[in-house]
């Protein structure tokens, strides 16, 4: 992206994903909890090394779907099947251009049948996919979890990296070189995609609003609808969703869980941000990966690590140990807390969805009581 806007003024300079702004107050007691995102790195037009390059990454164009008052993908995103196509939760999900682009908004996808590398695994001369963690931190002033990066460039060379299998390549590299805006363009990686998949809550009346800020090319679906289609290469944009008034058109209700399938990609030179901030409980999507993932992936929860549970409220329900936490049987089991639903004075908890959050790593997640 080449520029950046200045907030407006009665903007909130936050960028919420895949989470829920409301009212202070929910899941009190946790002060963060970590999600996993997937990295697909692309080789993009530069300087360095042009062979090969993709033919949407980098391209000297700028165009904005949200500027033109267009959408650029469609508006259901299938949900139907699980969320973890066997790998990484979500490789199964993705959103489709529509066919046709409308007006000028085509030439930032063209062709358009190469926009099925975007999410989804190619051959590592096309693509090559990373595993990151997005610790969301609950911020004093507003009792809102943040996640904040004024400089997301999560594959940069010299930065650790999670590879789902060890043998997967490294990332293309840093392959820019010179200035641009003031920025050396050879300390970063660009030409990237993320995504990331979960769960929330939704509580009727609670003022649940989603937020969002970035760029470039921004999607999200709640309960597989489309909300938010920031698509295009432009400059910082934002976009807000009131999950109370839009609660009919996406089919939630209230207490009810439904999935949240978030989609970004950063796609020219020279910068890239990324704010997002909630005040939501989401499941943790590591539950639902394979084994091997499990096995390679850093940000696995420890099995030696003890679990808080926490009602709606933010109220503390249950001190797992850690000897029993990852244990069998209960409600949970494999990569979910073993809870028999009680409380720390032996009572049953009662039907509702609570919070989850383990020890040194703040894996977190949600536990559904029927």
């Amino acid at each position: 992206m080449r520029s950046r806007l200045p907030w407006p003024a009665t903007a909130m300079p936050i960028f919420c994903l895949s989470l829920t702004c409301a009212a202070a107050g929910a899941y009190a007691q946790a002060s963060e909890f970590t999600l996993t995102a997937k990295v697909r790195d692309f080789k993009e037009k530069n300087p360095t090394s042009p062979e090969g390059t993709h033919p949407h990454f980098n391209v000297p164009i700028g165009c904005s779907a949200q500027e033109l008052g267009v959408n650029t993908v469609q508006a259901d995103l299938d949900v139907s099947g699980p969320a973890d196509g066997g790998a990484f939760p979500g490789d199964n999900r993705g959103p489709k251009l529509l066919d046709p682009l409308p007006g000028s908004i085509a030439a930032c996808y063209a062709p358009p049948a190469r926009f099925s590398d975007w999410f989804s695994d190619q051959d590592a001369a096309i693509n090559r996919a990373f595993l990151v963690g997005l610790t969301f931190k609950k911020d004093a002033n507003s009792d809102l979890y943040v996640f904040r990066d004024n400089a997301f460039f999560p594959i940069d060379a010299g930065k650790p990296v999670t590879k789902i299998h060890p043998t997967d390549p490294d990332p293309f590299g840093n392959l820019q070189t010179g200035e641009l805006d003031g920025k050396d363009l050879s300390m970063h990686n660009y030409g990237f995609t993320m995504e990331l998949h979960t769960e929330f809550s939704y509580q009727q009346g609670k003022a649940q609003l989603l937020r969002y800020q970035g760029d470039d090319d921004i999607w999200v679906f709640l309960n597989g609808k489309r909300v938010v289609d920031m698509g295009g290469v432009h400059q910082t944009q934002y976009d807000s969703v009131d999950l109370d008034a839009r609660k009919a058109e996406l089919g939630i209700e209230d207490g009810n869980t439904y999935p949240l399938d978030f989609f970004f990609a950063e796609r020219h030179v020279a910068s890239s941000t990324l704010m997002i901030t909630t005040n939501m409980a989401l499941a943790s999507p590591i539950r639902r990966t394979a084994p091997e993932f499990r096995a390679a992936s850093a940000l696995a929860a420890s099995a030696a690590e003890p679990v808080s549970i926490f009602d709606r409220s933010g109220r503390l329900v249950r001190e797992l140990p850690a000897a029993t936490a990852w244990g069998r049987g209960g409600i949970g089991g494999g990569d979910t807390p073993a809870w028999d639903k009680s409380d720390g004075s032996g009572r049953l908890a009662g039907a509702g969805v609570y919070f989850w959050r383990s020890g040194a790593s703040r894996r977190s997640g949600l536990i559904t009581v029927p």
